[in-house]
């Protein structure tokens, strides 16, 4: 039930129609780590040309990401908010995740990303950027979830169960119109039906209740 909990309470913090901070805006304005990446908040993400990969014209690959101080622009690496991982959590948790539900999107991913120049395989290299990197962002800090857990009647514990009802009214707070997904009673996924405003890279996305789809979790009892 913590991790379940946790999970909605990222989703409500994270919230489409929120207002967005824009990391590194100042360096003279208190800005809420929890909203807002701080005192990480330069991202690098490098590229790696792969002259052998892609046929004759080679091909760019996803090679790291480094997350670099806003004043001094150096790693923030010196504070962990959330704990390390191993390749073969991290290739679980992907499986396991519905941006992967499509069919060959997990293998699509690990393309994106460079061949390491040890041997090493994808979720390897997923693993080495996660734990030197991703878990120095801010933002993922327990303290982030507990809040808005509170403020939205949703605590952590292994033995307390919400309804239907209960989630979609926390999850809808901010004008969003989530689709909660079970696996029997168990919640395994939360379906965002965004429309974009502009062009998709460029562009904004909002909130739409036109998907139809319901949920298929029973009324009461979820975990």
């Amino acid at each position: 039930m913590h991790h379940f909990a946790s999970a909605v309470a990222t989703l409500l913090i994270l919230g489409f129609s929120q207002a967005q901070e824009l990391s590194c805006r100042s360096s003279k304005v208190n800005i809420d780590p929890c909203l807002s990446p701080s005192p990480g908040g330069l991202f690098v993400f490098r590229q790696r040309f792969e002259p052998d990969v892609g046929g004759d014209s080679g091909s760019w690959s996803i090679d790291g990401l480094e997350i670099l101080t806003c004043d001094t622009q150096q790693p923030q690496n010196g504070t962990a908010y959330a704990p390390t991982y191993s390749h073969e959590e991290i290739g679980s948790f992907c499986l396991k995740s519905i941006l992967f539900s499509e069919e060959n999107s997990f293998a699509n991913a690990e393309k994106a990303w460079a061949q390491s120049e040890v041997g090493e395989g994808v979720e390897e290299v997923w693993e080495r950027a996660w734990n030197k990197a991703g878990r120095f962002i801010s933002t993922f800090h327990p303290k982030c979830y507990k809040d808005a857990q509170r403020g939205n009647g949703i605590t952590p514990s292994e033995d307390i169960s919400y309804s239907l009802a209960e989630l979609t009214s926390a999850l809808t707070m901010r004008g969003d119109f989530p689709v909660v997904i079970c696996d029997n009673a168990t919640l395994s996924a939360i379906l965002w039906p965004l429309l974009v405003r502009g062009s998709f890279a460029m562009g904004t996305f909002e909130p739409t209740s036109m998907l139809q789809r319901e949920s298929n979790c029973p009324k009461d009892g979820i975990m």
